[in-house]
């Protein structure tokens, strides 16, 4: 593996096939074995097999077949053996292997996978198999459906948002994919959680934005949290000038229960930002105040360097009505001690 980018004979590759073929290393998957209540390998059967000779084997044909495609006729018997591999914890590092082969002939390269990950669900909660999917499901959906389907039924929430966030990739361009997208989108938190994901990322692409703002309003008043902390990575995610275009979204964003765990990901934004900045730092600096006021000392942590936004707005904007706003609103900072405003800015001109 280490030397997979030389020219390699091709009685190594054969003695590399027979390790993984016939090799008797291991006799037994030990990922599912536990003492005294604790899992080998905490239970990842990926860990296992890369701990294996097989699985080791399954990982160095990876190697080989990314650096050189014309050794997979060399490798190919032992490719087919390890996908059909009676250890789950070799089978999931031959996916990674398969990873490699899409590159090469992708319906066999499905074929194998979907091979490898039938006989036991405990595969699916492996990076491979979370790395194959994405390589192949655009060309692939309709072979992978029913396993992604299949995955959405999973009792464990890693394996049942990796087919989440699948489908809703698809959905972007395959019309299939959209109807199963609606499924998804009823099932629980951890698939709308999923996606809100996924539509976070892909919003900056202008021929995602229309779908995901649609959704991603939705998201960010969702009745679970897990979503609405999704959702909120969007506005970490946008560039100063969607910033300043996407007004909807940042509004429904301030207006929504995910603005409070998630202000910072707007201030970074803001503070960031190189475009002229929005009225809604004088709505942020306002929060600010109340809760001062208030006295909520929890949620007093983002204030702190509200006061440099603000000065900004007032020297960027030519409107006489948003300048005293800003104005005002220095005066009220200074006066409850907050947002790092300079008390020398009160002989700013009111005129």
């Amino acid at each position: 593996a280490n030397h997979a980018e030389h020219n390699l004979p091709t009685n190594l590759l054969a003695i590399l096939s027979a390790y993984a073929i016939s090799d008797p290393n291991p006799q037994e998957d030990s990922w599912n074995k536990s003492v005294n209540g604790m899992q080998y390998y905490g239970g990842n059967p990926l860990d296992n097999g890369i701990n294996t000779t097989r699985g080791t084997a399954a990982h160095a044909i990876a190697r080989l077949l990314f650096a050189d495609r014309t050794r997979f006729q060399f490798l190919k018997p032992a490719i087919e053996s390890l996908s059909h591999d009676p250890s789950v914890a070799v089978r999931s590092v031959a996916v990674e292997a398969l990873v490699a082969l899409l590159n090469i002939d992708r319906n066999l390269a499905v074929k194998l996978f979907l091979d490898a990950v039938t006989p036991n669900d405990a595969i699916l909660d492996t990076h491979t198999v979370d790395q194959f999917l994405h390589y192949a499901i655009f060309s692939h959906y309709s072979e992978l459906k029913p396993l992604l389907l299949r995955m959405l039924t999973n009792k464990n929430d890693d394996v049942k948002g990796m087919a989440a966030q699948k489908i809703a990739l698809s959905a972007f361009s395959i019309p299939a994919a959209e109807e199963d997208l609606k499924e998804v989108l009823g099932t629980d938190a951890v698939c709308r959680a999923a996606v809100a994901k996924i539509d976070a990322v892909n919003f900056p692409a202008e021929e995602c934005r229309s779908v995901c703002r649609e959704r991603l309003l939705s998201f960010f008043a969702d009745s679970d949290k897990k979503v609405r902390d999704s959702a909120a990575g969007v506005i970490h995610n946008l560039s100063p000038k969607l910033l300043s275009s996407e007004v909807q979204l940042v509004n429904a964003f301030f207006e929504s229960p995910a603005f409070q765990d998630h202000v910072h990901f707007l201030l970074d934004a803001l503070e960031k930002s190189d475009e002229r900045l929005p009225e809604l730092v004088c709505r942020l600096a306002e929060r600010a105040v109340t809760i001062q006021l208030n006295g909520e000392s929890a949620n007093r942590w983002w204030t702190n360097d509200i006061g440099r936004l603000v000065l900004r707005l007032y020297d960027q904007t030519r409107d006489a009505a948003l300048q005293k706003r800003c104005l005002d609103l220095i005066d009220q900072m200074i006066e409850l001690g907050f947002g790092n405003v300079d008390p020398a800015l009160l002989g700013l001109d009111r005129s």
